[in-house]
């Protein structure tokens, strides 16, 4: 009796097996539980991009059904001797030149995938190569209205991803915007009319990043003073560098004449540049390492414009020069 009924047992094990393994819908199942979210679509908004060394760029990426983007994590591959990425985002990517190349910046997800071919070429306008981390951002500006709000990021060049949790955002006039940062992200929420800035630190950054913020309930009536060159990085070895402002929606009257230039130290010990003004020119020569503002304000402009100052010291290797290269030795 016994014999017949574990006979009996085993046979119904082997036929649910073999009809459970030759199932389908068993593998697709258990794909699904390891994935853990499907998606029906995977595209980035740019099949190709040409930068610069030291140029950033951001590239979105999108996915479907939307409702499941934020929770997909991407896995990303790219040659790094030519680019850096931020990839901590699952809405996109941003890029840094490193040198010259190309290289395939590829994104895939549950066997979907996306490439986007980028080229790098020539040197980005006032790049400077430093040794040192220092925080950048592809955001130096914003112009909005009370009540819009808009995301902004920054990067860590130099760090890496352990370095995501490191910075901190403060803003100078919190009834203008209110800012709700995370790790390297920042929503940012438009109050009052106004200016407004934004600091950025990180503890291995040697000199903060900041962003300024004009609000305007009407930005096509309202004066302000914008410029190319808000932030400004200089090596303590660089000759004199010239940067110029220019007055937005000024009137018939308004004179370049008018513009004032002000250093205000940012807590080094000493002011690290020397600023010469003539109008909406200004000569700045490097004088030691450190960090400091170059406030610019007009008559005519509701609000300053600030440009940020950097002057970094890259420390050469020392070596020691012989008088001569010969040596005459004499054995006896």
């Amino acid at each position: 009796m016994k014999k017949n009924y574990f006979k009996t047992v085993i046979l119904f094990m082997s036929v649910f097996i073999l009809t459970v393994f030759s199932s389908c819908s068993f593998f697709s199942s258990f794909s699904e539980e390891e994935s853990g979210i499907n998606i029906s679509g995977l595209t980035m908004a740019k099949p190709a991009l040409t930068i610069s060394v030291g140029e950033m760029s951001y590239i979105t990426v999108n996915i479907k059904p939307a409702d499941v983007q934020k929770d997909v994590k991407l896995t990303w591959s790219y040659d790094s001797n030519i680019i850096t990425a931020d990839t901590s985002s699952a809405w996109g990517v941003s890029i840094t030149g490193v040198k010259e190349g190309q290289t395939n910046l590829k994104c895939s997800y549950d066997g979907y995938e996306a490439t986007c071919i980028v080229t790098v070429k020539g040197f980005a306008e006032n790049y400077e190569e430093t040794v040192e981390p220092y925080i950048y951002s592809n955001t130096t500006i914003i112009q909005t209205s009370p009540g819009v709000t808009e995301k902004v990021f920054c990067s860590l060049y130099g760090g890496s991803a352990a370095d995501i949790d490191g910075y901190s955002w403060t803003i100078d006039n919190a009834s203008v915007a209110s800012i709700e940062p995370t790790g390297q992200y920042c929503v940012i929420t438009a109050k009052d009319s106004g200016y407004a800035r934004i600091k950025i630190t990180h503890p291995k950054a040697s000199y903060p990043y900041y962003m300024g913020i004009y609000v305007f309930a009407d930005a096509t009536n309202v004066s302000y003073i914008t410029t190319t060159h808000n932030i400004l990085t200089m090596n303590m070895e660089d000759d004199e560098k010239t940067i110029s402002v220019s007055l937005v929606n000024g009137s018939s009257s308004s004179s370049d004449s008018s513009f004032n230039w002000q250093i205000i130290d940012d807590g080094s010990s000493s002011i690290p540049v020397k600023c010469e003004a003539n109008g909406n020119k200004a000569v700045v020569t490097p004088v030691k390492a450190g960090s400091c503002t170059l406030r610019v304000t007009h008559p005519d402009s509701a609000y300053p414009l600030d440009i940020l100052c950097r002057v970094i010291s890259v420390v050469k290797n020392v070596y020691i020069e012989p008088e001569s290269e010969k040596l005459s030795i004499v054995v006896d």
